[in-house]
């Protein structure tokens, strides 16, 4: 007997509702509700030659199924004690609370989350594997039971309100303010200060300005080790340093969404190269991604970019590079914030729509439809929801796969959710 697998996908439509956000700051806030229909994928094994002896089919011609089904629960939270629970720093400032969480990160040994509300970074080694872990390591204070504000001067060991983390080759850095702070080696210790800052000449520099040096209100970081890019919100542009800087106040080498250093101009309507309020930046090693949130859209550079105000190849969230609309559909985004990519599989926050939003296999032009979505049950219902469930999400900022698990902040119920991940 000869076998011929085939599968096919089925997607449905769901309805409509409506729901409140409250952002990080003003420029974040928004408004939004979603649900998802299930994307079923059925794959079956047909009979081609009914003449043949029945035979059991090779392990490898058995189905892995979907990546994830729409609305699926998460296995796991840190920040609360439950899946139902979304109360800001559960039990008081501890090693485990959260207060408005936005950026998380991993290298597969140490998990990082930003804790905004609390002005300090939280780490987790190993991964945790239960609810409500506690972290055993802090940035930005000394202590967990510490999470006051350091009000608006710059040192090496304080964080104020700070936003998104990245760790590779041994480093790790963390956007705060109008500057970008640096470990250029793992800290061990809590409180431990850093050792470099960019955007700032020193570690106490917390001015703005939109110079090859300079930033203004830093969000999203990325780095392989070697490359450092940072979404330079306030200056609508990212900032791209081809070799990691070794000292503080380093200029970049790239910037896009302004044709120049120097400019922060805030577009008029979408372009290839334009961007209004970029909150992330990201590279699967091949092609470099953009969250551009007010606009709605994720931008696509198909290589690494290697000139100033170079054109996006094809958008995530709008149907063309000249379009901003927000929407409530399979193929639309509202004020996106975080980009991850796994395999043929690439990841979005879709903050103010309050789901996340999959598409598989990565895309090659625009307009493309997600493949799925978390958060919700069905693609045409922006969702989100005071009352936090173990499938809900209230503005999704950060997010990142490590293993066959995602990791997903989720800012207004104060907590990071982990779904499972069916890989091949």
């Amino acid at each position: 007997m000869r076998y011929i697998l085939i599968a096919s996908a089925v997607l449905a439509a769901g309805c409509t509702g409506g729901k409140h956000y409250t952002g990080l700051d003003d420029d974040d806030a928004a408004v939004a509700d979603i649900d998802a229909d299930p994307t079923a994928i059925d794959a079956r094994l047909v009979d081609a030659d009914p003449s043949a002896p029945d035979a059991e089919p090779p392990d490898a011609m058995v189905p892995a199924g979907p990546l994830v089904t729409n609305g699926q629960n998460a296995e796991l939270v840190l920040g609360q004690p439950n899946f139902t629970s979304a109360t800001e720093d559960n039990g008081g400032v501890s090693a485990h609370a959260l207060d408005n969480p936005v950026g998380v990160t991993s290298d597969g040994t140490y998990l990082w989350t930003i804790d905004s509300g609390n002005h300090r970074a939280l780490r987790w080694e190993p991964l945790p594997v239960t609810n409500n872990s506690d972290a055993d390591q802090v940035l930005g204070h000394t202590l967990f039971t510490d999470g006051t504000d350091p009000g608006a001067t710059g040192s090496a060991t304080t964080l104020r309100i700070p936003n998104q983390v990245a760790i590779a080759g041994g480093k790790l850095v963390i956007s705060e303010g109008n500057r970008v702070l640096i470990w250029t080696s793992l800290p061990t210790s809590n409180g431990q200060a850093a050792n470099r800052v960019l955007c700032q000449t020193t570690l106490a520099g917390i001015a703005s300005g939109n110079a090859a040096g300079q930033c203004n209100a830093p969000k999203g970081v990325w780095t392989d080790g070697v490359k450092l890019a940072i979404a330079d919100m306030g200056n609508n542009r990212v900032l791209i340093w081809t070799t990691f800087p070794t000292a503080n106040g380093e200029a970049a080498d790239i910037v896009l969404g302004q044709t120049d250093f120097g400019l922060g101009t805030t577009p008029s309507s979408a372009t290839a190269s334009n961007m209004w309020f970029p909150r992330s930046v990201y590279s699967d090693g091949t092609r470099f991604y953009v969250t551009d949130g007010n606009q709605n859209r994720v931008m696509v550079w198909n290589s690494f970019p290697t000139t100033n105000n170079q054109a996006a190849n094809f958008v995530l969230g709008q149907p063309d590079l000249t379009s901003k609309t927000a929407a409530v559909t399979q193929a639309g985004l509202q004020i996106p914030y975080d980009v991850t990519v796994v395999g043929d599989a690439v990841f979005v926050s879709d903050m103010t729509n309050d789901r996340v939003m999959i598409w598989q296999p990565i895309p090659t032009s625009s307009g493309a439809a997600a493949a799925f979505v978390l958060g919700v049950n069905n693609f045409t219902t922006a969702g989100g929801s005071p009352t936090a469930s173990q499938a809900s999400l209230d503005a999704p900022m950060g997010l990142r796969v490590v293993g066959d698990k995602l990791y997903v902040v989720d800012y207004n119920h104060h907590r990071v959710m982990r779904y499972g991940l069916n890989l091949p």
